[in-house]
């Protein structure tokens, strides 16, 4: 064979070679190129390409033609070449493969070209072997034909590579895009897209469907076509100068009146709108929109409803007072503001201290603070210095206030003038005093001379007569003891309700008052189970009276029954008695107040317990001074039990 007819069949391997790099729709690969070579077995008995990188050491083949199969000190020679970067002969090929490679010819292939394939991936090498033809001599331009063919497989890969990456990138491109769609047509709000200086629909989400009542048959059509009514509304106006300046633009709570659903509607919306830009060049518009309308009516309802509270708050006879969770004044009405007669902003934080007087003004801040960080029902009495002139006594309570993880949120409270109540209660003590002691006296001499006429008949025989006086002199007893009650009331608010502390055995107390009730009682069996022996310090006698008081209470009210049980114990360093009867009971809606004065049980019985309602009051008031506590508990037709305990003090 000629020179010239190699060099063309050679040339027209090359020229194919080019062919396939420069097809537009092609897919890139070397498979093509593979085989455009096996065409060439008269000049390349086989052909293979081989690779390695970090992760793999070890040559792979990754595409080839022919029955070449290398051993390993054959991969060793491809691993010099990626070493070296320089073309390797093997001058005797039988070394280097598991078995003869054939060829066209009757002779084995014997030799064989490895060429390094110029790449430009840094982290891949990549080198071709091609078997040498056993009637042909290597020579340059042999091997120039190789080298070439080297150079076709590495635009080949290169081509693949770029095809490749260019094709994640369009894929990542798409899922972009349809995560796009996807996040539009999903996302709660409404969102619009439109093109050109017409404002034309390019695509909308469900959303925007649903809040303006469109269909899908609006794309491509001219929001004005649309939705006419907006020509005149802000809304279009501001869409076209976000279009001709490139500006964004929000709004909140805005109105419009929308045809939709053929329905005419006053709706309010937050929106925003954003430009559009490709190549530097404004191209439309992004409306994202949020009906706010509910919103919108809620926030008009709580502005009304907050404006009644001030009206209403403003013209309260009474103060109203709100604090903030860290204990500080946030609001108060204006009954303080004419009271004090300082501004508003003068009471705020802990400035309201400022108005009250300053005899009360430890006392008042050290109960607020307690309550305040206990976060309980808060209930203080304190005077203020009116804008008068006059010294003003007050009341005022407040309730913990929490939100709905129960998160402390500070106090709502009022306050009252009980100025005129407390005057009312001095003269009405001041009366219950002085007519006490103005009946003491006759009601003495009543007693006395019910007790001579007494002895005198029973002296003369006249037993009846007697037994009549004795009944008189019964009832003084139970006149005398109201009147008593009545003193130690006024005793009690004036504070001259005077205590003497002793020591004394407590079990005996108890069990002299009980000695003195059954003396009187002998219908109910009073039994004692007394588990505390000791001596308290106290006021004997008061404790006395507090006692017979919840004996005798015990056995009025309790008329069908026949048993009394009071009973004593020790408890964290107090003494503790009870009296239980099982007589007509308390309801739980009138526990609380038994000890309040002048209260007394009502009911269908209420007549046939007679009393002022003030034996109670008088206890709790009494053991309330001894630093003790008064309670009851009961259950109604069933029975009550009366305790208090009394703190032990060592001498």
């Amino acid at each position: 064979t000629s020179y010239r007819m190699i060099a063309e069949r050679r040339i027209q391997v090359l020229h194919a070679l080019t062919e396939l790099q420069t097809t537009p729709y092609l897919v890139p690969g070397i498979e093509e190129e593979m085989a455009v070579l096996a065409s060439a077995h008269l000049d390349l008995p086989f052909v293979q390409v081989y690779k390695t990188n970090p992760e793999n050491a070890e040559p792979k083949l990754v595409a080839g033609f022919g029955t070449a199969v290398l051993e390993p000190k054959g991969l060793a020679l491809l691993t010099k070449v990626f070493t070296t970067g320089q073309p390797f002969l093997i001058e005797n090929l039988a070394d280097y493969v598991q078995a003869p490679v054939k060829s066209v010819w009757p002779e084995a292939c014997t030799e064989a070209l490895i060429v390094p394939v110029i790449f430009m991936e840094a982290d891949e090498k990549i080198c071709l072997i091609a078997g040498i033809s056993p009637r042909k001599k290597l020579d340059t331009a042999y091997s120039e034909f190789i080298k070439s063919i080297a150079q076709g497989i590495s635009v080949a890969l290169s081509r693949a590579r770029a095809f490749i990456r260019e094709q994640k990138t369009r894929n990542r491109l798409m899922e972009s895009e349809n995560r796009f769609r996807s996040m539009i047509d999903q996302a709660p709000v409404a969102i619009a897209v439109f093109r050109g200086k017409d404002l034309i629909f390019s695509k909308f989400n469900t959303a925007m469907m649903k809040l303006f009542g469109l269909g899908k048959e609006v794309i491509g059509q001219k929001l004005l076509d649309v939705l006419p009514e907006v020509a005149t509304h802000p809304v279009f106006k501001t869409l076209s100068g976000v279009l001709a300046t490139g500006q964004p633009q929000f709004a909140y709570n805005m109105p419009l009146e929308l045809q939709r659903n053929n329905i005419t509607e006053q709706i309010y919306f937050d929106y925003s709108y954003s430009p559009l830009l490709e190549d530097g060049q404004i191209t439309g518009v992004m409306a994202v929109a949020s009906e706010v309308t509910e919103r919108f009516k809620n926030q008009q309802k709580l502005q009304e409803s907050e404006a009644l509270f001030r009206g209403i708050t403003a013209a309260s006879p009474i103060v109203l007072w709100i604090t903030d969770a860290t204990g500080n004044m946030t609001y108060v009405n204006e009954t303080w503001l004419q009271w004090t007669g300082k501004p508003i902003e003068s009471h705020y934080n802990n400035g309201w201290l400022s108005s009250v007087h300053p005899d009360d003004l430890e006392r008042a801040s050290a109960v607020f603070t307690h309550d305040f960080l206990q976060q309980q029902y808060h209930e203080s009495h304190f005077r203020i210095v009116h804008v008068d002139g006059q010294v003003r006594s007050l009341i005022c309570t407040g309730n913990p206030q929490f939100d709905d993880q129960q998160k402390f949120k500070g106090f709502i409270g009022a306050c009252v003038d009980i100025t005129e109540q407390i005057q009312l209660q001095r003269q009405k003590d001041d009366f219950l005093g002085v007519a006490s002691h103005e009946l003491k006296t006759p009601v003495t001499s009543i007693k006395a001379y019910a007790q001579v006429l007494e002895m005198m008949f029973r002296r003369d025989g006249d037993s009846k007569k007697a037994e009549m006086v004795g009944k008189l002199d019964k009832q003084v007893n139970r006149l005398s003891s109201l009147i008593g009650d009545l003193l130690d009331v006024t005793k009690l608010h004036s504070g001259r309700m005077q205590f003497n502390e002793t020591g004394f055995n407590f079990n005996q107390l108890v069990t002299e008052v009980i000695e003195d009730v059954q003396h009187t009682s002998p219908k109910h069996q009073i039994k004692k189970r007394l588990n505390f022996d000791g001596d308290i310090w106290g006021d004997k006698e008061r404790i006395s009276q507090v006692i017979t008081n919840l004996l005798t209470n015990a056995i009025k009210y309790s008329p069908d029954a026949n048993e009394i049980i009071i009973y004593t114990q020790q408890n964290n360093g107090h003494v503790q008695l009870c009296v239980q009867d099982f007589g007509i009971g308390i309801s739980a809606g009138k526990r609380d107040k038994v000890f309040e004065q002048f209260y007394r049980v009502s009911g269908s019985k209420e007549h046939t317990f007679p009393g002022l309602g003030l034996g109670l009051y008088i206890s709790s008031e009494i053991i309330k001074r001894l630093n003790g506590r008064i309670w009851v508990n009961s259950t109604e037709e069933k029975g009550s039990t009366f305790c208090f305990s009394l703190p032990l003090k060592e001498n």
